[in-house]
């Protein structure tokens, strides 16, 4: 027997020897421990001497404390006591499922008589055993589960009623996830077996930690497709009114060619059957386990699972009822595995012994997931915790519906990587591109990084140095430098960097004829959305002009026009923009809806900008018939601006039309809270739109609700000095003056004033930013301030007069909305 210090001592435990280990799992077993010791003995004959002597000093130590037993608490004093102790200690380092000779049961194999050649054992549960067979008939090989029972060939019924429970339940589920059951028989005897589909894999545990360690190739997203599969498993036999209750790793098998199985459907629930309850078949065979990873069940019935992964309503039945959430909650477990490494609960290496487990879950829920990871992606964090949820009420409803999570993540994934490969294949054009990248975001264009700190930002702006002031001798090279550091520049939001080196680009290829004239167009139309984003709109359209001449003969410049007559909407060429989006429309047949629905849209925008709003609704109206509810988000764009027709007016003029707005203005954020979810920011900028059209008709308490709902949103969503955050505020604070708040609103106001004066907003957001801020000072009362800011605008706008008209309006509409007697449209 161990020394009392290897067990005890504050330096940890000591190794134990293989004679030591065995004492040890004798003592946890069912047998007197001298009748499990001459067995074992017997069986390791190595072993006997070293075994001897150990039940002899455990003797003498029992006897001991015995003697000592008034000073020695109840726990260290006895047998079962050492036992635990030992189990908590070493139970990682031998096995713990049977104790050596003290198992007296055997497989009940059944005497078919030539149909079936038994080939030899593959395992052994506490209920049967796993045979692997051949069907001389057909062929094959197959997996025969058989009864365990005793040398005279009896079985307990329960046990057998179990068996057969189990064969029926599998056998009522025909998916590809879950074994086959062939045949469900006897032998003259009334030696019971079914035959199932022969499976050549392993068990997911296995995959787990091939991930962990990163070998045999698997990683997190392999492993999530394994999960993927069994969500859909549980989907299918939740929706045949069956819980498995006992979804662990060691029940999922991944075959050899990517097929997965949820085994062991013995411990299942039929939910529709309430007297179908095969624990007490199972307590009756007294076969119960408390150990690590085992199937825990209780003297009374009650508690049914795997601790690890058992649902807080299975380790505390009277808290809630058994359901598809209970398997959800086994998902998020494995998931938690998934994503950690390790099973909840477990802070070590060293497994805990499954009572243990279950009182830590009875008591509360594991450490959280990015506590053992820190690494874990936010969203797949969020699907475990749901999933996790002590209450089964706020978990996922079913396995499908936390396969669709999962997918929605994945695919959000494969997008990001299909994003990526795009834009390494336009960096890797040619061996030149992929060196300058590399020496730029590698070396730090020649500095030692383990002695700077440098920026990705730095490092874009040392790349576009070296592309403006070099590499003249490289012609083709740097013209597809300069156009893959543009478009990077252009997607991290800088547009005065990707100005620069588009500029650069297009006077490159301008003198160079015998180049591809598509590149040029691209670089053109590029070099448009540049001078866009800052605002130098004149720039941006000789840009698209020169691109409609560049555009060779054979190409339809649709897209370049356009993007044209958008800009010019920006502009305020109001007229132009619809003659050009007109012929477009002539351009295009009748058939070509998928086409044309942009188009129209745009001709909308045109007509409702040069105030004929009733053309524009009725335009908009054969849009919404050509998109249907095929693109949810476009739908909504579409619904928000025929509400933006009445909007347009003054409200004295609209106050009988709003109705039709509104109705346009809820159905669109429902189909926005559909297609993106609770929280987006374009669903914001719908709420705020709603809020300003029932400001108007007079339901000021619906309008401050969906406003405030806006402002957090964008909140949440966006750096407090963005513009939208701005606009927000300014719509709030409104409301709140309309309904004779104005202390709150004063307060609102004087917020927004201090975060939108921070010059930490980037360059592209400045005049849309300062167009805010004019908002703000006006209701405000600060009416100079807006004025001056307003000449300011103009001059930066780089706009015709009919835009600096619509600003002006705008400005004066939201001032009548909020009650105050102002006009900036003078």
């Amino acid at each position: 027997m161990a020394d009392h210090d290897n067990y005890d001592s504050e330096a940890g435990p000591g190794p134990l020897s293989p004679a030591k280990l065995l004492f040890a799992r004798l003592l946890g077993g069912q047998d007197p421990i001298e009748e499990a010791t001459e067995s074992a003995c017997q069986e390791y004959p190595d072993l006997a001497g070293e075994l001897q002597f150990q039940l002899q000093k455990y003797q003498q130590r029992k006897a001991q404390r015995k003697i000592q037993a008034e000073s020695v608490s109840e726990e260290e004093s006895s047998a079962d006591g050492l036992a635990e102790k030992l189990l908590d200690r070493y139970s990682n380092q031998f096995e713990l499922s049977q104790s050596p000779g003290g198992d007296d049961t055997i497989p009940l194999i059944p005497d078919l008589q030539g149909r079936y050649d038994l080939l030899d054992e593959i395992a052994r549960g506490g209920m049967g055993a796993i045979l692997r067979v051949n069907d001389p008939v057909l062929h094959r090989e197959l997996a025969m589960k058989v009864v365990l029972g005793n040398e005279s060939g009896d079985a307990p019924p329960q046990r057998l009623r179990r068996f057969l429970r189990e064969a029926r339940v599998t056998a009522q589920l025909a998916h590809p996830g879950i074994v086959p059951v062939h045949e469900l028989n006897s032998d003259p005897d009334g030696r019971f077996f079914f035959t199932m589909h022969r499976i050549h894999g392993r068990e997911f545990r296995d995959f787990i930690r091939y991930a962990r360690d990163g070998t045999e190739g698997w990683d997190r997203n392999r492993l999530l497709e394994v999960l993927l599969k069994v969500c859909d498993t549980l989907e299918y036999a939740h929706c045949r009114g069956i819980v498995h209750r006992d979804v662990k790793p060691a029940n999922i098998m991944v075959g050899t060619f990517g097929e997965v199985y949820m085994m062991d459907w013995g411990l299942a629930r039929i939910l529709a059957d309430v007297e179908d309850e095969p624990i007490v078949d199972i307590l009756e065979d007294n076969r119960s386990s408390s150990l690590s990873g085992s199937t825990v069940i209780t003297r009374d019935g009650a508690v049914v699972g795997t601790p690890s992964y058992m649902s807080p309503e299975q380790a505390n039945p009277e808290q809630g009822e058994i359901g598809a959430w209970t398997d959800v909650y086994a998902i998020g477990a494995l998931l938690y595995e998934i994503l950690s490494g390790r099973p909840p609960y477990r802070t070590g290496d060293i497994p805990l012994p499954g009572h243990k487990v279950l009182r830590l879950l009875q008591k509360g829920p594991p450490a959280d997931i990015l506590e053992m990871a820190p690494d874990t992606p936010l969203d797949l964090a969020e699907i475990c915790r749901l999933a996790m949820k002590r209450d089964h009420a706020d978990r996922p409803a079913s396995a499908g519906h936390v396969s669709v999570m999962l997918r929605e993540v994945l695919k959000r994934r494969a997008e990001a990587a299909e994003e990526a490969a795009k834009a390494q294949e336009i960096a890797k054009r040619s061996r030149e591109v992929s060196t300058f990248l590399a020496d730029l975001f590698l070396q730090g264009a020649g500095e030692d990084l383990s002695l700077h700190r440098i920026s990705a930002q730095e490092l874009l702006d040392r790349g576009t140095k070296d592309l403006l002031d070099g590499r003249e001798d490289q012609p083709q090279t740097r013209a597809t430098l300069l156009a893959s550091l543009s478009s990077i520049l252009l997607q991290t939001g800088s547009a005065e960097q990707a100005a620069l080196l588009l500029e650069a680009e297009t006077e490159l290829r301008a003198n160079q004829p015998n180049w591809a004239p598509e590149e040029r167009v691209l670089a053109l139309r590029n070099l448009a959305r540049a001078y866009k984003m800052v605002r130098k709109l004149t720039e941006a359209e000789t840009a698209l002009q020169e691109a409609l001449e560049t555009v060779p003969v054979a190409t339809t410049p649709h897209m370049i026009q356009h993007e044209l007559a958008t800009l010019l909407h920006v502009r305020g060429d109001y007229c132009q923009a619809e003659e050009i989006i007109r012929d477009l429309l002539r351009d295009l047949s009748v058939e070509d809806a998928a086409d044309r629905a942009p188009f129209l849209k745009s001709l909308a925008i045109s007509t409702m900008l040069q105030g004929y709003h009733e053309e524009a609704r009725e335009v908009l109206q054969e849009v919404i018939e050509l998109i249907g509810e095929q693109d949810p988000e476009e739908l909504a764009s579409v619904l928000l601006l025929r509400a933006g027709t009445y909007l347009e007016l003054f409200s004295e003029d609209v106050e009988d039309e709003l109705l039709p707005a509104q109705a346009d203005l809820m159905r669109s954020i429902e189909l926005l809270r559909g297609a993106r979810g609770e929280r987006s920011a374009l669903t914001a900028r719908h709420q705020r739109a709603l809020a300003c059209c029932q400001q108007r008709s007079g339901d000021l308490e619906a309008a401050e609700s969906n406003a405030r709902s806006a402002l957090v949103t964008v909140r949440q969503l966006h750096v407090i000095q963005h513009p939208l955050c701005a606009r927000s505020f300014a719509r709030l604070a409104s409301i709140l003056i309309r309904a004779g708040r104005a202390e709150e609103a004063s307060k609102l106001l004087e917020e927004a004033s201090m975060t939108i004066q921070s010059n930490e907003i980037a360059p592209e957001l400045r005049f849309n930013t300062l167009e805010a801020r004019i908002r703000i000072d006006a209701l405000a009362g600060r009416e100079d301030d807006a004025r001056e800011l307003l000449d300011q605008l103009d001059e930066m706008g780089d706009e015709l007069p009919l835009a600096q008209q619509r600003r002006r309006r705008s400005l004066t509409q939201i001032c009548i909305d909020s009650g105050l007697d102002v006009d900036y449209d003078e």
